[in-house]
């Protein structure tokens, strides 16, 4: 479903602005906005990113991939709780000679983490975090890191 119709027209009304006078500050005619909420046009990237810039959310939100609509570069991830939960979850798996290869439930206690998180798996901040996973994985067995 094509939530952008939606969304502008939301955003553009939350400033109230008219469909003019967002056009103006694009450079864009009323109808071309217009357009944009009625689903007849669609916006190139550029103007979805200015979009997002302008109104402050993210073109992921515009585009209603997503219902949160905090522009990425404004997310604070803190990597040190998983970093530490990934520690401790090593730390009370690696005893008994367990092995410490299980990626699959390395993924999973990661998953979860994101979730806490409020980040999907295709966050570039869940694939830092999958990375240094591997990476404890790698020392728990006694390998360098990447």
């Amino acid at each position: 479903m094509n939530m952008f119709p939606a969304r502008l027209r939301a955003l553009r009304k939350g400033l109230n602005l008219t469909a003019k006078e967002l056009g103006a500050k694009f450079n864009l005619a009323e109808s071309t906005i217009s357009g944009y909420e009625t689903g007849a046009r669609k916006p190139d990237t550029e103007t979805l990113e200015k979009f997002a810039d302008f109104f402050g959310v993210s073109t992921d939100y515009l585009l209603g991939r997503t219902d949160d609509p905090t522009p990425p570069s404004e997310k604070q991830i803190d990597l040190s709780e998983l970093r530490e939960s990934a520690v401790a979850y090593l730390a009370q798996n690696s005893h008994a000679g367990a092995r410490l290869n299980d990626a699959e439930t390395t993924i999973k206690l990661i998953e979860e983490e994101a979730q806490k998180l409020g980040m999907s798996p295709s966050d570039p901040e869940f694939q830092k975090m999958l990375s240094h996973a591997f990476d404890l994985l790698r020392m728990a067995r006694g390998e360098n890191p990447k």
